[in-house]
C-alpha cells in the first residue's frame, strides 16, 4: 500500500509584541496564552493524524526565533513524550530540528 504524507505548516503561538515595533526579529518568549496554544496545536494534531491512521515523523522544524522555537518544542514534547532533542541546521541560518531518537 502507498504511504501518503502531511505537512503541518503551524505559526508559533501568541506572545507580547511592543506596539510599532515589527515583529521579525523580536526576540520574546510566548506568553502563558501561546503555550497554551501550542499544547492545544499539539493535541489537534495527535486528533488528526489518529483519525487518518497516520503517524507523526520525529523531526520537526523550526525557525530560530525564540517564539517559534517553544512552540516546536511543546509540541514535539506533547507529541512524543519525551523532551526533544535540539539541533542547528548549519545549511541555513534560520531554521533548527527537533527530533527524539526513540518513541513509541
Amino acid at each position: 500500500m502507498h504511504k501518503s504524507s502531511v505537512i503541518a505548516l503551524i505559526r508559533h503561538g501568541d506572545y507580547q509584541q511592543p506596539i510599532g515595533v515589527p515583529s521579525a526579529l523580536l526576540p520574546y518568549q510566548l506568553t502563558d496564552l501561546g503555550f497554551h496554544q501550542a499544547r492545544d496545536a499539539a493535541a489537534s494534531c495527535v486528533t488528526y493524524a489518529a483519525q487518518l491512521g497516520l503517524t507523526i515523523d520525529p523531526i520537526l522544524d523550526s525557525s530560530m526565533q525564540l517564539r517559534a522555537w517553544q512552540t516546536a518544542t511543546l509540541m514535539a514534547e506533547s507529541f512524543f513524550k519525551e523532551k526533544p532533542c535540539e539541533e542547528f541546521n548549519e545549511e541555513s541560518d534560520v531554521v533548527g530540528s527537533f527530533g527524539v531518537e526513540e518513541f513509541s
